[in-house]
């Protein structure tokens, strides 16, 4: 017959108790919400919780990326269509002097009306979104466009009617530049007038030093490409703010040369159609946004969904839990009583 001691009896009681004890700890805690303390009590789910987080970290990352970029392209459209509604009133007003025969004053007064629209213009030229100029290429500084001393727009600090107006004016060494402003060995571009991209996902891929445009999203807007730059083979502005600018001075000249407010007001159209072209792509653009920004928003709900599967403890299980360890507890309380001995007097009895 094997005799059990008293310290057998008194050691297994506290190690069981202390079992249980600790079962209800973790019970109390998983009553809370979280369902392991550490991660060596689970280490294949709190392996992938911690993946997941480092996903939703990722995501929330990019989101503030896209959203960003939804944000610069929606106020440059809102700009773009606030020149356009510009442009359209005066092209009408060109167009309804050209087909009269206004006289001095008539003409003073439409002159005024041209530069303040002019004005505007520029104004909108050089809005901004969060402290960013949103037509300035790279140019982060200070207004793109900006009138000199000579009264000449300038942009970037180049004088925009010297800047060459498409790609393709300019052929060095079988490579095609496009707004330069010296035709030099090489051609110089425009300072700052270069682009930014958004990874979208794809992998930006880079040849040289130029980014595949199709591996990126372009963020950036280049005030030539928007407004024009340069002038044609008669010495018509394709810039909008300089074709208004000289129509108000063909309005005041004298003798009033109706061919030439004509060609103006032409050139004037074409580039408000040209204006509209850049406000349909910003469209298309910000609706591969809000597609990029619902699937990425759709990830995260996933995400998060596995996430609390994962680390969250489900409340009422664990509320039936906690009775039943907490009975547990109660039970091995009422057997220790029992087992261990009170006094000395209670051992010897």
């Amino acid at each position: 017959m094997v005799r059990i001691t008293q310290n057998t009896m008194i050691r297994n009681y506290l190690t069981n108790m202390n079992m249980n004890m600790n079962r209800l700890a973790k019970s109390q805690d998983r009553m809370l919400g979280q369902k392991y303390r550490n991660a060596s009590e689970n280490l294949g789910d709190t392996s992938r919780a911690l993946r997941v987080r480092q996903e939703l970290h990722e995501n929330e990352e990019y989101l503030v990326g896209v959203r960003d970029a939804a944000g610069r392209l929606s106020s440059a459209e809102s700009n773009l269509r606030s020149i356009n509604d510009i442009l359209v009133t005066a092209s009408e007003q060109l167009m309804l002097r050209a087909n009269n025969d206004p006289n001095g004053e008539e003409r003073d007064i439409m002159a005024q009306q041209i530069e303040a629209l002019r004005d505007q213009v520029l104004q909108f030229a050089n809005a901004e979104f969060s402290d960013i100029y949103l037509f300035s290429g790279t140019n982060n500084g200070e207004a793109p466009f900006k009138v000199d001393n000579d009264g000449d727009l300038t942009y970037n600090g180049i004088k925009v009617s010297e800047i060459s107006a498409e790609r393709g004016d300019v052929i060095y060494n079988g490579v095609e530049y496009k707004n330069v402003y010296t035709y030099g060995n090489p051609p110089q571009p425009v300072p700052e007038d270069n682009n930014s991209y958004f990874d979208v996902g794809l992998g930006i891929t880079v040849t040289g030093n130029q980014v595949e445009s199709k591996s990126a999203f372009k963020i950036t807007f280049s005030g030539l490409d928007c407004f024009g730059s340069g002038e044609d083979a008669e010495g018509i502005p394709n810039n909008v703010y300089n074709i208004l600018d000289e129509a108000a001075k063909v309005l005041r000249a004298e003798p009033f040369d109706r061919e030439r407010l004509e060609k103006l007001q032409d050139k004037l159209t074409l580039k408000t159609e040209d204006l509209m072209i850049n406000v349909t792509d910003i469209g298309t653009r910000d609706n591969m946004l809000s597609t990029i920004e619902e699937r990425v928003e759709n990830d995260n709900y996933n995400l998060t969904a596995l996430q609390q599967k994962l680390e969250v403890s489900d409340t009422a299980t664990e509320s039936m839990n906690w009775k039943m360890y907490s009975a547990i507890m109660m039970a091995t309380y009422q057997f220790g009583s029992q087992v261990l001995p009170q006094t000395l007097m209670d051992f010897i009895r």
